[in-house]
């Protein structure tokens, strides 16, 4: 999802399952195997029909990513899987725009923003290109306590406040931990990977030559 200061981009190509409803919380069961870009877009519309909506109905992919993000002052990514999270993250270096990438599984939630302006580190220096590749246990595979999400996406949509507001300390050179389990919140710092094959010093456009493996992380 996008913010771009007087409206707001949603991105999505799915359809409302009822697997969905407990963490995601503009949906409705009225709302089963309608789009969820227009599932988001009513709600929304109701809470503040004078923010200006835009909904993309597509998966993201390097072929459209840029067209997508292109406009945005602020990314907030929401997706469900690392390919999805490392093509977001090098369009929005690429495209030199503030963006916060977050994951949840279980009861646990972890958040990163990175601002690609000052050069701070990124999603791929910190978990590199083989995560991509990596088996990993999906979240509908280890489940998600639906309240997690919301906290997580809470955290995320402060960050974008701040971002655009230019206030406050954002998460960047470090990582959120959250373990509502067990009530802990830490922070891990990280540094910038000179390496990186998006952010380092000799990094080139990686939509262009770099395979994402979209498809099969998606449809899993």
């Amino acid at each position: 999802q996008m913010c771009i200061r007087d409206r707001i981009r949603i991105v999505d190509f799915d359809v409302v399952e009822l697997s969905n409803l407990h963490r995601q919380i503009l949906h409705f069961n009225d709302d089963l195997n309608k789009n969820k870009t227009q599932s988001a877009f009513e709600k929304l519309h109701k809470l503040n029909p004078d923010v200006k909506i835009d909904i993309v109905n597509e998966i993201l992919l390097p072929s459209n990513i840029i067209k997508i993000l292109k406009e945005s002052d602020f990314v907030i990514d929401g997706s469900d899987n690392i390919p999805t999270k490392m093509l977001i993250n090098d369009a929005c270096v690429h495209l030199n725009i503030p963006f916060t990438i977050a994951g949840v599984v279980r009861f646990n939630g972890q958040i990163i923003t990175v601002n690609p302006q000052e050069k701070t580190a990124c999603y791929r220096c910190v978990f590199g290109d083989i995560s991509e590749h990596e088996p990993s246990m999906s979240c509908s595979q280890a489940g998600v306590i639906g309240l997690i999400p919301g906290i997580v996406g809470s955290i995320q949509a402060n960050e974008a406040i701040k971002s655009i507001l230019k206030i406050g300390d954002l998460i960047t050179n470090r990582m959120l931990f959250l373990d509502l389990l067990k009530y802990r919140f830490s922070f891990i710092k990280v540094s910038r990977n000179e390496n990186c094959l998006a952010c380092g010093d000799e990094a080139t456009n990686l939509i262009e030559s770099h395979e994402y493996n979209i498809g099969d992380a998606c449809f899993e």
